[in-house]
């Protein structure tokens, strides 16, 4: 199939000739459907993210946050991803940093992880747990929607030519004429309504790790991504005269 695309506000659009405006006045049989390809993914690893207030007493900000880092490798030994969320003034008039850091790692690895942020924490360093995320990676995720994206030109292929078996005619053949990709994803509520309880449990909330319990979050525990194909299938409805329709 040779067409022209563009990107559109909900996906990538696929555009045969027969589309464009010079083409509308060619009679078409046209038969409009929508197609689904699904799958489920269970996350290997998981996303930790860490809060953080440090008290600066005239150091530099790159001491405080090597500082921040060594004690963050106590914590959970890996690559720390460290961002400087906002600077202010402690009331005992030292200059306080809120730092913000992640890390993805296996999922067994967290066990523990609030008693050991405790531990990491000392005067001037404050370390809490923001929340855990097992959503998989994005690069996982792309990956999976390119193959659902195949699955599903397959299937509007397959429907073409169940047509053109059910349906013949002289006049031409089925052919998709244009394919429209809409994606969702789902999160399995139940399974993330358990992980909240378990956070809830240790006193903790997981968007903020302080207890409190407003603003709770649920975590995505098993990720469902759905991608449709509104796709649109034409043949002519007459004969094309003898030379074709522009000569």
């Amino acid at each position: 199939m040779t067409g022209r695309g563009f990107r559109g506000r909900k996906g990538l659009v696929i555009l045969n000739p027969e589309n464009d405006d010079m083409a509308t006045n060619i009679p078409w049989d046209v038969v409009a459907l929508t197609l689904k390809a699904e799958r489920e993914m269970q996350a290997e690893t998981v996303r930790v993210f860490v809060s953080g207030n440090l008290l600066l007493a005239g150091e530099d900000t790159g001491k405080s946050k090597a500082a921040l880092a060594e004690a963050l490798s106590k914590v959970i030994d890996g690559k720390w991803a460290l961002t400087t969320a906002r600077r202010g003034e402690d009331p005992s008039g030292m200059e306080r940093v809120s730092v913000a850091a992640s890390i993805r790692v296996k999922e067994h690895l967290t066990a523990g992880l609030t008693e050991r942020l405790k531990q990491a924490s000392r005067a001037g360093l404050q370390l809490q747990l923001s929340r855990i995320v097992t959503r998989p990676p994005k690069a996982e995720m792309d990956a999976v929607i390119a193959e659902l994206r195949q699955e599903l030109y397959e299937k509007a292929r397959t429907e073409a030519d169940l047509l053109n078996r059910l349906l013949p005619a002289d006049e031409g053949t089925w052919r998709i004429g244009g394919i429209q990709f809409d994606q969702t994803t789902e999160e399995d509520e139940h399974r993330a309504r358990q992980t909240r309880q378990e956070f809830m449990s240790l006193g903790i909330n997981e968007r903020d790790g302080r207890g409190d319990s407003s603003g709770e979050q649920d975590l995505a525990v098993s990720t469902k991504i759905v991608l449709l194909a509104r796709v649109e299938l034409k043949r002519l409805s007459v004969a094309a005269p003898e030379g074709g329709f522009f000569h």
